[in-house]
């Protein structure tokens, strides 16, 4: 989950910093600056799932990792800059089986000058073992204190600088020292030597060697848990391929291939289409059926949840019927904690129904604790949230509305103040008085006439 997101220097970026809640909300004119935080995260996952040292070059032969394609890196750097700067903050968590939980919170900050990652620097703060005796791991991490471990990095290049961690079995009994490289790339960190004293358990090495490949794994698993849904979604054919296995993840570049990973999904994943189902029926939208057809193709379908029984092809059902399962599928397959960057969720929507899936969306994000980054420029999705604040739904600490200006080509970015009630401090800029300008212009028209 995502605490917080810096920017410097990124596209209309000088320096803009987002506080992020468990539900947060990007509001604003076009082109201001909102896409460019989705853009800087996603650009940075990508980099540390290849492990490349470059931000904006993407690589085709890996089609399965390819989320985002953001240009070269003059496309969006500040103009007359050199450097990006981009950090993040926010918590991984850590499964039960492993016995250093709950959760592990990760800071950095990486600078990229000319496209080649030129310094970054981080920590990792460690909950003490839950399952092992306090003194497990020793503290020449750079801070601590009785519940938590805190592990500091910092890499200029080209020189890979290493670190140690000491881990003790039981107080006074031998060691077992952890190496980690800091990398060249955007994956941050690698794993380095393992030196265990005599005498440190075996069983123990194990421990220790995972416990060391998580501490490896930390910036990218950030990374890996946030997932985009693009405001670029539908089917518009009327059957797609049947592949031999479900698909790693939705999140490839062109709308095709995610229409094509998105129908394999609910081929090869029951539960996920029970779900989808269900929310389909809470929203009184039209229930997908698959069937086959020759040459290995899916055919999407539809069915009224209180209908007749008879069915329809969905791509003839109208743009609105297609959008929901691309919003609710990655939805529902990202995990607890996790982040889901959520383009204009009203587009193409009913009004009555960008209400109900913000409704939706809050539940979901109750119940199953994911967080949601939304942008969108609908009253109805803003109003949607305020009344839930207002009905005691959703606290005024769970919800954060930024507002994105551009002024002289500059993105400012500034959190509104929402109250008990669901009121905006000041109202909600942009929304309300354009509201209140064509009335004015209405009332006008008639005056004359």
């Amino acid at each position: 989950m995502i605490h917080k997101v810096t920017l410097k220097n990124f596209k209309l970026h000088a320096s803009t910093e987002i506080e992020a809640a468990p539900i947060t909300v990007f509001i604003g004119p076009n082109n201001s600056g909102k896409s460019s935080i989705f853009q800087a995260l996603l650009s940075l996952r990508q980099a540390a799932a290849l492990k490349r040292p470059s931000l904006c070059e993407p690589d085709f032969s890996q089609r399965g990792l390819l989320i985002i394609d953001i240009g070269e890196f003059g496309d969006v750097v500040r103009q007359g800059e050199r450097d990006i700067r981009i950090s993040a903050e926010g918590t991984v968590s850590v499964s039960e089986r492993e016995p250093y939980g709950p959760e592990v919170k990760v800071e950095f900050e990486v600078w990229v000058r000319d496209n080649r990652l030129a310094f970054h620097k981080g920590s990792l703060s460690v909950p003490v073992p839950r399952t092992r005796p306090r003194s497990w791991i020793e503290t020449n991490l750079a801070e601590g204190d009785a519940d938590s471990r805190r592990w500091v990095w910092e890499w200029r290049g080209p020189v890979q600088e290493f670190s140690i961690i000491r881990l003790r079995s039981v107080p006074g009994q031998p060691t077992i020292q952890l190496g980690l490289t800091l990398a060249d790339h955007f994956g941050l960190l690698n794993t380095g030597s393992v030196t265990a004293e005599t005498g440190f358990p075996p069983e123990r090495q194990l421990e220790a060697i995972s416990f060391q490949q998580f501490l490896v794994d930390a910036p990218r698993r950030l990374l890996a848990s946030i997932h985009p849904i693009f405001p670029l979604r539908g089917w518009e054919a009327w059957g797609y391929p049947l592949g031999d296995v479900a698909p790693e993840n939705l999140f490839q570049l062109g709308l095709k291939e995610r229409a094509e990973a998105l129908v394999n999904t609910l081929v090869y994943r029951d539960a996920e289409l029970e779900r989808l189902s269900k929310w389909l029926e809470e929203l009184h939208e039209p229930l997908l059926r698959l069937k086959f057809a020759p040459g290995k193709r899916v055919v999407i379908r539809s069915k009224t949840p209180a209908g007749n029984g008879a069915e329809a092809l969905l791509v003839n059902e109208g743009t609105g019927a297609n959008q929901l399962p691309f919003i609710l599928i990655p939805v529902g397959l990202a995990h607890e904690n996790e982040t889901i960057l959520l383009w204009e969720p009203e587009a193409h929507l009913h009004p009555r129904l960008q209400s109900e899936l913000t409704r939706l969306v809050l539940r979901i994000a109750k119940n199953e604790n994911k967080q949601f980054f939304i942008e969108t420029h609908s009253e109805h999705v803003l109003h949607a949230l305020l009344h839930a604040v207002a009905r005691g739904e959703l606290g005024t600490d769970d919800l954060a509305i930024y507002f994105f200006e551009n002024i002289h080509g500059e993105a400012k970015a500034r959190r509104l103040k929402v109250n008990d009630k669901g009121q905006v401090e000041g109202g909600l800029p942009g929304f309300f008085d354009k509201a209140l300008e064509e009335l004015s212009e209405y009332l006008d028209a008639l005056r004359i006439k």
